[in-house]
């Protein structure tokens, strides 16, 4: 009896230490020696994840945690897979490594039967740094910047910054990264990311005194071509923050200076202005005129540009007579222009006059213009002179097309003053006294524009010499007279037109002509050499 007893209990010890080992969980670590199974195949029948939802940061690794069933099952016998691998990676140990922000599903599954489990895995980005778009800065009692913070990396999970004032009393800071200065010392502006990373970054403000004032030693200097000057200058208050300044030039060719030292260097002749300004940011400037002189009075030529120097050695600027000839010169550089319009004041009138190639007032723009619809034609019988004015769109008849010269009426049978239309009589036209008149068009009544008279109707060798050569004074009774191609002219252009007739002696815009000289055929009988029937 005893016997079988002790043979029941080994029994029973046995069953229950092959049902312990049965059950016994086989983890990622265990080993895969396989000693002993040689020549039997173990089947998986049970695959479990401990943890079946992780969470990890970027960067993080770590070894998974599964049961896998029977016993005797080894690593060989399963595989692990990642449904992201750039999210998470796993090897066939179950050693995983969290490689960017996402999600992804870790399997381990039995190689040869159907058998799987599942582990879900979530990847947060963490805050790697925060920069601030300066890291130091300077500024006066009230002034204020705007800081901006960036979050590396992009694809962090949370994004959230703080900003903070290690000291209100100097400086203060908004949600939005607006620094307001407060009163003089220093101050650190934190940026710090919210997510837990710790990671922040700072910019130093510094709370100066700005620059108030700004002194040179002289605020005009007037110096010769080729000469120099040492400008000076001098900030106030003497504490003030960054005293430096730098100095510029309006114009480098008439006067050059040294940004840093102020030293000035004449060059070409004009005028410019020095500005000295405060390199603290307070914005303090203060201005010095210069004048650069010619060295002695007339034109003077530089770099291919003409200028002219009054006698004082200073140039002439905007509208200006030199020997009789008018010139334009720029209002700010003094150079000449050329082949330009421009709208000028004569005697208080304004005028549109166009200066040539060569710098001069064209005294006839006839060609340039064209033929107008309409003119308004002028007649002043103090000078004896005729000018034609064309329209400008802005001003209307201020546009001196041509002048001419002409006979107006004595003092005992003066020209009809006052506005007018004009009219065409015809090419020929009886006068009085049995002479004749070539181009003829009517101012009012008998009054009109005609050339000199003639002795014969249609003989155009048969102008009075003697009554032609008064033309530029009084000398009719009452018309104008003119050369024969400016009675032409108008005869041809000029109908429906507006004539004015006055008497001033107000400035004009075009020079009075010169009489052409007449070619005398016999006695007092000639021809007008400006006849287009003469003109070769």
């Amino acid at each position: 009896m005893g016997e079988l007893l002790m043979k029941k209990r080994l029994i029973s010890i046995f069953t229950v230490i092959v049902m312990v080992l049965s059950f016994m969980p086989v983890g990622v670590f265990a080993s895969d020696d396989t000693s002993g199974t040689e020549g039997s195949k173990i089947s998986v029948s049970s695959i479990n994840f401990e943890n079946k939802n992780l969470t990890y940061k970027a960067g993080n690794k770590d070894t998974l945690k599964v049961n896998i069933l029977p016993a005797e099952a080894s690593l060989d016998d399963v595989e692990f897979t990642s449904s992201n691998s750039n999210v998470v990676s796993v090897d066939n140990s179950g050693n995983i490594a969290a490689k960017s922000r996402g999600s992804a599903v870790i399997t381990c599954k039995a190689k040869d039967v159907d058998i799987e489990d599942t582990c879900n895995i979530t990847v947060n980005q963490p805050v790697t740094s925060v920069k601030l778009n300066k890291t130091g800065i300077s500024l006066f009692p009230k002034k204020s910047f705007v800081l901006k913070a960036s979050i590396y990396p992009s694809d962090a999970n949370d994004r959230r910054y703080k900003y903070t004032t290690s000291n209100s009393k100097v400086a203060t800071v908004t949600s939005s990264g607006k620094v307001t200065a407060k009163s003089y010392g220093s101050a650190y502006i934190y940026a710090a990311a919210l997510d837990g990373s710790g990671k922040k970054a700072s910019c130093k403000v510094n709370v100066v005194r700005a620059v108030t004032k700004i002194k040179l030693n002289k605020t005009t200097v007037k110096k010769k071509i080729g000469s120099k000057y040492q400008l000076k200058a001098k900030l106030y208050p003497s504490n003030a923050y960054n005293k430096k300044v730098k100095y510029y030039t309006s114009n480098k060719n008439v006067v050059k200076v040294n940004s840093k030292t102020g030293k000035l260097y004449f060059v070409g002749p004009g005028k410019a202005t020095i500005t000295c300004k405060a390199l603290n940011g307070s914005g303090r400037k203060v201005k010095c005129k210069v004048v650069s002189l010619c060295k002695k009075p007339g034109w003077y030529k530089k770099s291919g540009k003409k200028y002219y120097a009054k006698k004082n050695g200073t140039l002439v600027y905007g509208v200006a007579s030199i020997k009789g000839t008018r010139y334009y010169f720029h209002p700010k550089t003094g150079v000449m222009q050329k082949k330009v319009w421009k709208y000028v004041k004569i005697g208080g009138k304004r005028y549109k006059l166009y200066f040539n190639s060569k710098g001069k007032q064209a005294q006839n723009v006839d060609k340039l213009i064209g033929k107008q619809k309409k003119y308004l034609v002028t007649v002043n019988t103090k000078t004896n002179t005729v000018i034609i004015y064309a329209k400008d769109k802005k001003y209307g008849y201020i546009i001196p097309v041509k002048a001419m010269v002409c006979s107006t009426g004595v003092a005992s049978s003066p020209t009809i003053r006052g506005t007018f239309k004009l009219r065409r009589i015809g090419k020929w036209h009886e006068l009085m006294n049995s002479v004749y008149g070539q181009y003829c068009t009517q101012i009012s009544g008998n009054y009109l524009f005609h050339s000199a008279w003639y002795y014969q109707r249609g003989n155009k060798k048969s102008i009075s010499v003697s009554e032609y050569k008064k033309l530029g004074r009084n000398a009719s009774h009452g018309c104008v007279r003119l050369t024969v191609a400016d009675a032409k002219w108008i005869y041809d252009r000029c109908a429906g037109s507006t004539v004015k007739v006055f008497s001033t002696t107000r400035k004009a815009p075009l020079k009075k002509p010169k009489r052409p000289n007449p070619r005398r055929v016999s006695g007092d009988r000639g021809y007008c050499p400006t006849d287009p029937a003469f003109k070769k």
